[in-house]
């Protein structure tokens, strides 16, 4: 997607960024610290969020993709696959002679995973003008087959409404199209890859094709993008999480964005029948034509946009209680625009002359602020850097910011007249699961820092911090990666590690303590033992893995080391060391995963044993771009109380309400994860080895720690 209308969305957020700030809260939660940024090589960059994992074999693999706009087959348009010992060791050590593979996903090569997909002999779908432009964007290993799944982005039907007799690359060069989320699949670690079916779709579209008869007006719907990625092995889903938006035909400018995820149980494969759209509190919609419910809102607010009469409006419940109905209302360009305050005050704002007025008297007020009742936001309207802007301060401090004049709309309430600003809380975001508190972590484009304890319940992402102004300028196409390892996208800490795949930078971000005025921010949430005991670094347990003893020869005697945070001492991190009490040559023995090379400590089977305790992470290693720890450092990761199968309206109340069953303080056990590979401690034929993390065998590989 290199792409003229997703940059310039990324540009508006950039302008954004430099209005004055109208915030008229306290931010109740600390703002990170940064604690290095780098640049990489341009050949690791691209214009998708990269993904980042360890392959069955070990090996370490970094995936970046573009689908160019080129007229023809120039070699701009690919899948690369690059692999290494992490991704410090790749951004520091790059060359000619990095091993990668380069897949041509060039649109209009026959034989290309997207090329003429409505004449495909399996599962053919609708594109109108053959014209689809794919990205790799996120991948996962299926355990039973080892193939590698990747969700898709997917631009097409470029210029729907474009002038008659434009040809083929004249329409693609104008960056403008329509957008789905498919699957795709590789069978030979990224050499090569094909299309497996769509799993997200747009409800307005039943063919998947804008036309005017679904959108006969001035405005339409502008599909699915903007997708994420993420797999939670906790309850065993993979999580797709995109975007829709709605455009104006003409100027293409977009009125309104926003979030939605979909999930599939991992114990399908991703198979495209099986995920399932939230809306409305439940997982039942078809991932295929389904209803798209906004997430990411405290409120639970709904878009809602018909097509026939261009109605675009935020709906539901106020927090007070009342129905409201915040409806985009266009004004001309460089006209006016009215709306009232909290107390009823009209007022008039000239966007030409940039000036804000009491409408009945006519005098200027250089600021209009109040407290929204229904959003339990502080909205504030006044000037920016060079137009008037419209902010949104929740509870929290959370601000969100916007210009009309950039598309010449506004969100005012049919009855109160009072503005409203869509929030952004989950754009694009990156999630993981966050070893240190114990919850989900969410970083997205408003830079903002989230927690939830449950991906059920998509509205209650908590802020827990801000980062800084700097990581803020590089968030476009982003992923995160867990600092000490430089491998797991998987899971973060107090410390984590943001790439950016258009920018080529990797910034790396510290929590910091709150101060006392402070009361939003992330708490450490040790893990406890069988008894349900907090474990204590001073106690000796014993440990077994599913009904195993996991005594190695030794004798089942342990302690669990806390490691402290790669770049903040004063905090544990979150992973351990399970040291046992025996010794060898006076040396404390710890449990590891032996291999002569970092991806033979990492691969599928490697067994573990005891031996001397290994490097930490090295924040100057590499240049500065890090060396990872050994690999005798894990966390514990929870498996849920859940059933995970795709849901329906049919279906039975009782099989809803273990569906729902996702919450990270209602689990059922835990495993052991090795931090490198992202395997967990798994046991075959009396040994103990890494093992895909798999649902079906949570009871099998149960980690269990009782005091001796």
């Amino acid at each position: 997607m290199a792409h003229q209308s997703k940059l310039g969305g990324l540009l508006k957020v950039a302008q954004l960024a430099t209005y004055i700030s109208l915030a008229c809260a306290t931010a109740s939660f600390p703002t990170y610290q940064l604690a290095s940024s780098k640049k990489f090589t341009t050949e690791l960059g691209a214009d998708i969020a990269a993904s980042s994992f360890v392959g069955a074999d070990g090996n370490f693999h970094f995936i970046t993709s573009l689908a160019s706009y080129a007229a023809y087959d120039d070699g701009s348009s690919f899948t690369k696959t690059f692999t290494g010992d992490d991704f410090g060791e790749l951004a520091n050590s790059f060359s000619s002679e990095t091993p990668r593979k380069n897949y041509d996903s060039y649109w209009n090569k026959p034989g290309s995973m997207c090329y003429q997909l409505d004449k495909r002999a399996t599962n053919p779908m609708p594109s109108l003008y053959q014209d689809d432009h794919c990205d790799i964007v996120g991948v996962w290993i299926d355990p039973e087959s080892k193939d590698w799944l990747g969700i898709v982005n997917d631009e097409y039907q470029f210029n729907p409404w474009l002038p008659t007799g434009q040809d083929q690359n004249s329409r693609i060069h104008t960056g403008r199209h329509n957008n789905r989320v498919m699957l795709a699949k590789s069978s030979d670690q990224g050499t090569s890859w094909e299309i497996v079916d769509q799993i997200c779709t747009d409800r307005l579209q039943p063919n998947q094709t804008v036309t005017e008869a679904l959108f006969p007006n001035t405005t339409f719907s502008y599909g699915l993008s903007g997708t994420r990625l993420y797999i939670d092995y906790i309850h065993g889903y993979a999580y797709a999480l995109y975007n829709s938006q709605v455009r104006e035909k003409k100027s293409f400018a977009t009125i309104a964005t926003v979030n939605h995820l979909a999930r599939a149980p991992l114990r399908d494969g991703l198979a495209p029948s099986t995920w399932r759209k939230y809306y409305n509190g439940r997982w039942d919609q078809p991932g295929i034509g389904g209803i798209d419910g906004t997430v990411g809102d405290s409120l639970g607010l709904q878009l809602i946009y018909i097509p026939g009469s261009d109605h675009v409006a935020f709906e539901g419940t106020g927090a007070d209680g009342k129905a409201v109905k915040y409806q985009a209302t266009p004004f001309a360009r460089g006209g006016n625009f009215t709306f009232f305050d909290g107390s009823g005050t009209e007022y008039s704002v000239d966007t030409a002359a940039k000036t804000i007025r009491i409408a009945d008297t006519g005098k200027p007020v250089p600021v209009v602020s109040y407290l929204d009742a229904a959003l339990n936001r502080t909205i504030t309207i006044g000037q920016g850097a060079s137009n008037v802007v419209v902010n949104s301060t929740d509870r929290y401090g959370v601000s969100a910011s916007y210009a009309p004049v950039n598309n010449h709309y506004i969100f005012r309430d049919t009855v109160t007249g009072r503005l409203y600003v869509p929030t952004r809380t989950l754009l694009e975001a990156a999630f993981t699961y966050n070893v240190y508190s114990g919850k989900y972590r969410s970083v997205s484009y408003d830079n903002y820092v989230y927690e939830n304890d449950d991906l059920g319940r998509p509205d209650d992402w908590v802020p827990v911090g801000q980062q800084p102004e700097e990581v803020g300028r590089h968030l476009a196409y982003t992923s995160v990666i867990d600092t000490g390892s430089l491998t797991n996208q998987n899971v973060g800490s107090i410390t984590y590690s943001v790439i950016s795949d258009l920018h080529v930078t990797i910034d790396t971000i510290t929590q910091v303590p709150h101060t006392a005025n402070q009361s939003s921010y992330s708490v450490y949430r040790a893990p406890k033992d069988s008894s349900g005991n907090v474990i204590e670094s001073d106690v000796e347990y014993k440990i077994t893995v599913g009904t195993s003893a996991l005594d190695l020869g030794s004798g089942n005697r342990w302690y669990l080391e806390p490691i402290k945070d790669t770049h903040n001492a004063q905090y544990v991190s979150g992973f351990y060391r399970l040291r046992h009490t025996a010794t060898s040559n006076g040396t404390s023995q710890y449990l590891q995963v032996f291999g002569d090379t970092a991806a033979q400590a990492r691969k599928l089977g490697a067994t573990v044993a005891l031996g001397p305790p290994q490097k930490l992470y090295d924040v100057n290693g590499r240049n500065g771009y890090g060396s990872p720890g050994g690999s005798d450092q894990w966390y514990i990761l929870p498996f849920g109380s859940n059933i995970n199968r795709p849901l329906d309206s049919s279906s039975s109340q009782s099989d809803v309400d273990k569906a729902q069953r996702t919450s990270l303080l209602d689990v059922a056990g835990a495993k052991l994860v090795n931090r490198n590979s992202g395997l967990v401690l798994g046991v075959r034929n009396g040994n103990f080895e890494l093992a895909f993390n798999s649902f079906a065998q949570n009871e099998e590989f149960k980690f269990n720690v009782q005091k001796n």
